[in-house]
């Protein structure tokens, strides 16, 4: 998923590549700091996503010039391993 969003939302902006954007993915969180432009592009991607693979639920604050985007990120049709 990360890679999908790096390589096609404003691929020059993302700290992997010396832009000031950043994005993890830890605990079924999705977490996005960024400019609101690339933060609205990362919302439509997701929402995209959801309504065919995934649920998102969506929190944020800003900070400065950035917005930090917080993406909870549950995959659709997954079972725990039974025992």
């Amino acid at each position: 998923m990360i890679q999908a969003i790096v390589t096609h939302i404003k691929p020059d902006s993302w700290a992997e590549v010396g832009g000031p954007g950043s994005i993890s993915f830890t605990n079924n969180t999705l977490v996005v700091s960024q400019t609101p432009h690339v933060i609205q592009s990362v919302y439509e991607f997701l929402r995209t996503l959801s309504s065919q693979q995934f649920h998102v639920d969506i929190s944020g604050g800003f900070e400065g010039a950035f917005l930090t985007r917080l993406y909870r990120v549950k995959i659709l049709g997954t079972q725990p391993a039974s025992s």
